[in-house]
């Protein structure tokens, strides 16, 4: 049997109402914890009424804020906030439970009714007393507060309509010839309205508090990557960072082919790994950005950074079946063509580092100019085995476990550094000057 339109219409009202002061009291809720945004970027023009100068008085951030806005106890020794919002939620959600599951299962009475105007009138002198203590103790008041109090009155009215629309004669025919099973299902409704209202009151409660610890976290997290903002932006802490650094021996820098090494220049040594993707990242930076602070001025070696097992120990004569593969073929390329040659060859594995195959290293070297079989033969040499190998033996002294690792001049680069243009544009500026810049920022015995 469909529901009389007297009780159907203030139902959905009801309902409606109950979403909306949900709604309401959840936002509120959301900005207790010192969250709001007073210049509302991002915020949906609605939002803007918590703060808005066209309000004299209205300010939603001071309202959530005062001491009304939350209720202190102490229970067992621990001390618990309840945000006054979060009851307001709480409330509005079993209204809307209430309403929903005892009105449209018709275990509804005009008795039932009665009973919850009385519910909705408590309901209603608390807004009341929310609303006197806004405009005659804190001087500000809330708009979304305001929106909640007036749901809350719409409710009480719509259930007044909805108590005057309710009989008895409203419940299906055999309800009313069995008044055992009328009672029977009214208790079983009844009883499911209140399990599903205090559910959702726990749940909400759980779901409240973790994200309100999530949100600590997270302005945690933002305080760190301020500071951090901070330290990669102050060029002279920087210095002082990387000046600090030991001065460690790298091993002589590998020439062009019929090169020779120019050690006036800044020397950077690289150690990569070509599957990495933060040194496929470094590498682009590095050209596109942190290279033109030296003018072009500054001699860069990507040394091979890669560490393998016993079972991964590689041998000359089948580089191409194991993961040391592009290394030994970015090797055979430098020993043939050059550094030049070597460094192209370097990006176009970078660029290819998801899938690299023995396709893609013949077409590298093709890219360079080399023949294919002089390319082979030389990638399978014990000559390129051994640098190979020596690369990676040197990262394992210097303590590289994680590429890209640099070193300028000798000298490591601090993580913190690496990513900050700052500080490369400052470490040119000192090094160019190979004397009292470098002299007057490097420790004591550096």
């Amino acid at each position: 049997m469909t529901s009389p339109k007297s009780i159907r219409i203030p139902l959905l009202v009801i309902i409606g109402c109950a979403l909306v002061g949900m709604w309401a009291s959840g936002t509120l809720l959301v900005g207790h914890d010192g969250s709001w945004d007073t210049t509302h970027s991002g915020v949906a023009s609605i939002l803007g009424l918590c703060e808005s100068i066209r309000l004299p008085g209205a300010s939603c951030s001071e309202v959530v804020g005062s001491k009304w806005g939350s209720i202190d106890f102490t229970l067992g020794g621990k001390s618990y906030l309840v945000p006054t919002s979060f009851l307001g939620v709480s409330y509005f959600g079993a209204i809307a439970i209430w309403f929903g599951v005892l009105g449209f299962l018709r275990a509804g009475s005009r008795r039932l009714w009665g009973y919850s105007i009385w519910g909705i009138a408590g309901g209603v002198v608390v807004s009341a007393a929310l609303v006197a203590l806004m405009f005659g103790e804190l001087g500000h008041w809330c708009p979304l507060c305001g929106v909640a109090h007036a749901a809350n009155i719409v409710i009480f009215v719509a259930t007044i309509f909805l108590w005057r629309g309710a009989s008895v004669a409203q419940i299906a025919q055999h309800e009313l010839n069995d008044p055992r099973k009328r009672r029977s299902m009214t208790r079983r409704t009844i009883a499911v309205a209140t399990v599903a209202i205090v559910g959702m009151t726990v749940l909400s409660w759980f779901y409240y508090d973790a994200m309100r610890s999530a949100k600590r976290q997270w302005h945690k997290v933002i305080a760190y990557r301020e500071l951090i903002d901070q330290m990669r932006s102050d060029p002279k802490f920087l210095l002082r960072e990387y000046f600090a650094q030991p001065v460690v021996e790298l091993g002589p820098a590998t020439a062009s082919a019929g090169g020779v090494v120019n050690v006036t220049k800044p020397q950077l040594v690289v150690f990569a790994d070509f599957s990495s993707k933060a040194c496929a990242c470094f590498t682009k930076k590095w050209d596109r950005t942190y290279r033109k602070a030296f003018a072009n001025d500054v001699s860069v070696e990507f040394r091979h950074a890669g560490v393998f097992d016993a079972a991964e120990e590689p041998s000359a004569g089948s580089w191409h079946g194991g993961p040391i593969a592009e290394a030994l073929a970015a090797e055979a390329v430098r020993s043939v063509a050059g550094e030049r040659a070597y460094q192209k060859v370097c990006r176009i594995l970078f660029a290819h580092r998801k899938d690299l195959t023995h396709d893609t290293f013949d077409a590298a070297a093709a890219m360079v100019g080399l023949d294919e079989d002089e390319f082979l033969a030389e990638a399978a040499s014990e000559s390129v085995l051994q640098k190979v190998e020596s690369d990676m033996a040197l990262a394992r002294r210097l303590g590289v476990r994680r590429p890209p690792t640099v070193f300028l001049d000798g000298r490591r680069v601090p993580d913190l550094c690496l990513k900050s243009k700052t500080f490369w544009d400052a470490v040119a500026a000192a090094l160019n000057g190979r004397g009292e810049a470098t002299a007057s920022l490097s420790p004591v015995g550096g």
